[in-house]
């Protein structure tokens, strides 16, 4: 886990920092996207390159180590320069399977650091569907580092972490959404560990097709009546 201990190391740097973010749709169907992103700032890059002859600290491994089928590229922005790697699902098992590949590599692991679980679900409810995405968030570092545990005081950490989840309907929790895309964002902190959940609800089809029904039963009383008026 050579890749990983250098990232906890680069988290105890003073003013250096790290981004990461991962961005995860869900469809009524339960297939889906998501990308995840892994950067560093220039400062970090610096270290990294005397450390392990690597500008972007080892981040340059995991494109090489990242399974066929997935998409992957090189990530700019005014801060940060790191790879992101994408890829989609077809239903929740294809998902969790992703998750667990990407895991299994140390390489590529790097990429869910910030995240000790996470589930998709789908429940129905009387008259409505249900969908749940949710799980931890790992403690990355302890919240306390002493010197007499790295060798060096205890230092800040800034982290840029963010998990964006998009679902259909409307969302319910962790806040209720009325209006634009039904997306939330959860910005963990990387120093304990933290649970997050996301829910929207939709009508059930059996709901919408007595809804459909019922408007078609209006329109053609509307068009009756229009007709019998003009004879």
């Amino acid at each position: 886990m050579k890749i990983s201990k250098l990232i906890i190391m680069s988290f105890l740097l003073s003013a250096c920092m790290i981004k990461w973010d991962m961005k995860l749709i869900v469809n009524e169907d339960l297939s889906g996207s998501y990308s995840l992103t892994a950067g560093i700032d220039e400062e970090l890059q610096i270290f990294a390159l005397e450390m392990v002859q690597s500008s972007l600290g080892g981040l340059d491994n995991v494109l090489e180590s990242v399974p066929e089928g997935y998409g992957k590229s090189f990530y700019s922005d005014e801060i940060y320069d790191g790879i992101t790697i994408r890829n989609s699902f077809n239903n929740i098992d294809e998902f969790n399977n992703q998750i667990l590949e990407l895991k299994s590599n140390p390489d590529t692991a790097l990429m869910l650091i910030p995240i000790e679980e996470i589930n998709i679900e789908k429940e129905f409810q009387s008259d409505q569907v249900v969908y749940r995405v949710f799980g931890e968030f790992a403690e990355i570092v302890e919240s306390e580092v002493t010197e007499a545990e790295v060798g060096s005081p205890q230092m800040e950490y800034l982290y840029d972490l963010r998990l964006i989840i998009t679902l259909p309907g409307s969302m319910i929790s962790p806040l209720e959404i009325n209006e634009g895309e039904n997306t939330v964002i959860f910005e963990p902190n990387g120093r304990e560990v933290q649970t997050f959940e996301a829910k929207s609800v939709s009508e059930s089809d059996r709901e919408k097709n007595r809804n459909q029904g019922f408007f078609l039963l209006l329109v053609a009383i509307v068009t009756t009546v229009i007709i019998r008026k003009k004879k």
